[in-house]
């Protein structure tokens, strides 16, 4: 079976009021603007978005200071501040890309609903006046087929009155003036019925011709709108492609950098600039207050100041044991007291 392609082979009815192929064809042209008013909202939606995002990440890129760490991570850390300006600025351009959008959507809805609205005005007058029309000639129909009865019945009381001999004349004279006037509206009638087919179908034709230019109009109007729809969503979904891919290179730019990070020479790094020795420092051990007095108490101190030796001390310290109080000579030097 063929499919039929053209909207008007498709939307007629053999019900001379009917409107429904009308209203179906109306009623398709009020989705599709709701449609378009529906991706306008979504482009509207998404330019606030990717502005907000944008400007968030912009306020994120600002805080972005690294001071206390070097090497190759210090590089990458810079490097994503770096990328994150170019970011920034990539959401700002798919926030003008969608803004653009959105409003040429809402121009070409606008567009397309005053055609629309023009054509629809249009044929419901011809509609109206079609079914105005067709009101009147079916009463002027029944009007016409009473007549004809009645003008059937005056004859047949008139042929009735002439063929009986107890007629008088004043009854057949009346029947026959009942029988004349009857065939007067009759023919009134007729003519008035005629009158009103033929305008009927001059008003037919008209509406007839006015709903084939809705139909091609609706036709186009709906080509545009799929067409229309179609482009712009595929550049919407191409925005986010590109941002996706120019975002990737904004993070591969990163990877870069990072993949000559080694913990191993970060590490030294550090340790090349800030090293602060090599040397530990010795341990405190426990000092001996009393290793440093004579036998008299006193700290022991050669002449001139010098400190006395560890044979010395030890000396001094086996006499103070001893409990003696002598002149010491020492064995190795002279002191004097």
């Amino acid at each position: 079976m063929t499919r039929l392609s053209q909207y008007s082979e498709a939307f007629w009815g053999t019900h001379f009021t009917s409107t429904a192929g009308f209203e179906a064809l109306a009623l398709r042209m009020k989705d599709g603007r709701h449609m378009c008013k529906e991706f306008e909202e979504y482009l509207k939606q998404r330019y606030e978005a990717e502005n907000r995002y944008s400007k968030d990440l912009h306020k994120l890129e600002r805080n972005m200071k690294l001071k206390d760490d070097i090497g190759v991570l210090e590089k990458s850390w810079n490097k994503l501040k770096e990328e994150m300006e170019k970011m920034v600025q990539i959401h700002q351009d798919a926030a003008a890309n969608f803004l653009k959008q959105m409003d040429d959507v809402k121009k070409f809805n606008e567009a397309q609903t005053t055609k629309k609205k023009a054509m629809e005005e249009t044929v419901k007058k011809y509609q109206s006046n079609k079914n105005s029309l067709y009101s009147r000639c079916m009463n002027n129909h029944k009007n016409y087929k009473d007549k004809c009865r009645e003008k059937d019945s005056a004859s047949d009381n008139y042929n009735l009155q002439r063929s009986t001999v107890t007629t008088q004349t004043k009854d057949l004279e009346k029947a026959n003036k009942a029988k004349a006037r009857a065939e007067d509206e009759a023919v009134k009638a007729e003519t008035a019925y005629k009158s009103s087919l033929d305008a009927l179908e001059s008003a037919r034709d008209l509406w007839e011709k006015e709903m084939q230019a809705a139909c091609d109009v609706f036709q186009n109007l709906d080509h545009e709108r799929i067409k229309f729809l179609r482009e712009n969503l595929w550049v919407s979904l191409n925005v986010d492609s590109q941002v996706a891919v120019e975002i990737d290179d904004c993070c591969e730019s990163v990877r870069r950098v990072l993949e000559n990070c080694s913990m191993e020479n970060d590490i030294c790094t550090f340790i090349e600039k800030y090293q602060t020795g090599t040397e530990r420092p010795a341990c405190i051990v426990f000092e001996d207050y009393y290793a440093n007095t004579d036998t008299m108490g006193r700290r022991g101190q050669r002449s001139g100041g010098s400190e006395v030796t560890a044979t010395e001390k030890q000396w001094y310290h086996n006499v103070r044991r001893g409990g003696g109080v002598f002149l010491c000579v020492s064995l190795t030097v002279t002191r004097s007291w």
